[in-house]
């Protein structure tokens, strides 16, 4: 479950109207994410569960940042994170595996929040990605 309201967060933490992909296969765990990132400013979040409908709303072209947790059965979220990558779609992992247990060495410098995840440490992620994205055009 995702905390709100923890101390050092606030909702002028903003994530600026961006559009996020939600890749999360526990529906508690997304629903509650989606409703903080967008208290926090993002325009849409909208939540996907497999491996194809992350690919399919990445190639809608409407995608400013992902969150991708690793566990999304066969292909992995790995296997997305590939994809948007690719892609330059900045991206976080959070997910409940230990940090580098299961990441190869070319995804190693993508954000990594552990589930359970505070809000806060969610969107510093987010914003990190992103602005290194901007400072990176």
């Amino acid at each position: 479950m995702v905390e709100h309201g923890q101390a050092g967060w606030s909702a002028s933490a903003s994530l600026a109207g961006l559009k996020i992909v939600l890749v999360e296969p526990i529906n508690l765990v997304a629903l509650d994410s989606q409703a903080g990132l967008m208290e926090a400013g993002a325009s849409s979040v909208d939540i996907v569960v497999t491996h194809a409908e992350a690919v399919a709303r990445m190639r809608s072209g409407a995608v400013d940042a992902a969150i991708v947790d690793i566990d999304l059965g066969c292909p992995s979220g790995i296997a997305v994170a590939d994809e948007m990558a690719e892609t330059g779609i900045p991206l976080v992992f959070a997910t409940g595996y230990g940090q580098t247990a299961l990441l190869p060495a070319r995804l190693a410098a993508i954000p990594f929040v552990a589930k359970p995840y505070l809000l806060q440490d969610l969107i510093a992620a987010l914003m990190t990605v992103v602005q290194r994205r901007t400072a990176d055009e």
